[in-house]
């Protein structure tokens, strides 16, 4: 949303853009604000979604800060939480119906987002699949993200034990599923274009694959793609901390060389009210700026984070203390395994 701001002065209009507000064929005029305003609430729900889950997650682990002496701004939010059974099942029900608007909400603003400041820019590009797309990559490298920050909480955060080969494991199924997906969205795009054929569908291809950025998307395919999947077919690196760790290093800047291929490549075209793409500008290289900005941004996002450890708790507590009641090591035949407990 911080990143969003200063780029609400430097949209062009959507006057003569093939934009997804339209209604009963009048492009512009309906709704008032649009598309950048549209765009902006989108992420502001987006953000507060994400914090409002986050909030009601930390509730129990607020309320035993509160216990042991931090008042203020603690108290305040642990909202008068006991841990009663009442109050337990009035959570896990907040839970379920935050963690669904806040889905709904990253969805949706993807979906925005994405015809907003990739598709509308290109004339004649038109993908029902490429707004899905976005969104998956978004809950890949999302993903990946976490498990990255959890390695590096393990690491030299002090939080070794609570940070086990188990989550590691677990994560690196869902990576290797979303990876699977990438390459599905990916390749369906792809499929669309080369049997249409037509102008401006083969200018499109070569802006986005095999034209001024083919290294930006040949690095993200392997990154996305081909890293984590023949990584994670080996048995001893999917079963281990090290190994999701660095596929996940792998997403994040494959996923940074694709975002770069998209949008740069979206806002190179000279002229996005044309009614056809007829002509592939060349690749737009970086500035000393576009450094800096990039410097800032991975500044400001590790400055949030910090900022938001200061009242919130880097892992939630009251979870890994409740799996240490659901589960138990047992001997079975001539090896051990996890039993775990389903109390619903």
């Amino acid at each position: 949303l911080l990143s969003f701001l200063p780029l609400v002065w430097v949209i062009p209009s959507g006057e003569g853009r093939n934009t997804i507000w339209i209604v009963s064929g009048v492009r512009q005029g309906w709704p008032p604000g649009a598309p950048v305003a549209y765009d902006l609430l989108t992420l502001v729900m987006v953000a507060l979604g994400g914090v409002t889950l986050l909030w009601i997650a930390s509730i129990p682990d607020l309320a035993a800060l509160r216990d042991r002496g931090r008042r203020g701004w603690t108290a305040l939010l642990a909202l008068g939480w006991q841990g009663t059974l009442r109050q337990w099942q009035v959570h896990k029900a907040a839970l379920g119906v935050a963690g669904g608007l806040y889905f709904i909400a990253y969805v949706g603003g993807s979906i925005v987002v994405a015809s907003d400041l990739v598709l509308s820019f290109v004339p004649g590009w038109k993908d029902s699949i490429f707004p899905a797309y976005h969104a998956l990559s978004g809950l890949q490298s999302g993903l990946a993200l976490v498990v990255l920050t959890a390695f590096i909480l393990r690491t030299v955060g002090g939080y070794r034990r609570y940070f086990q080969v188990d989550q590691f494991w677990g994560a690196a199924k869902l990576l290797l599923a979303l990876s699977l997906l990438w390459a599905y969205f990916q390749w369906s795009a792809f499929l669309t274009f080369w049997y249409g054929r037509t102008p401006t569908e083969q200018n499109l291809q070569h802006l986005l694959y095999f034209g001024p950025y083919r290294p930006l998307f040949v690095a993200s395919l392997f990154l996305n793609w081909l890293v984590p999947l023949f990584a994670f077919i080996i048995g001893p690196v999917r079963r281990s901390i090290l190994g999701p760790s660095l596929v996940s290093l792998s997403i994040l800047v494959g996923t940074f060389f694709d975002r770069i291929r998209l949008y740069v490549g979206a806002w190179s075209v000279p002229d996005p009210t044309g009614h056809a793409f007829e002509h592939v500008p060349p690749a737009v290289a970086p500035s000393p700026a576009d450094y800096l900005i990039l410097i800032g941004g991975l500044a400001g996002a590790l400055a949030l984070y910090l900022l938001a450890v200061r009242f919130f708790l880097p892992l939630s507590v009251w979870e890994m203390k409740e799996l240490t009641f659901l589960r138990v090591v047992k001997p079975f035949l001539k090896t051990r395994v996890v039993v775990l407990a389903k109390p619903e």
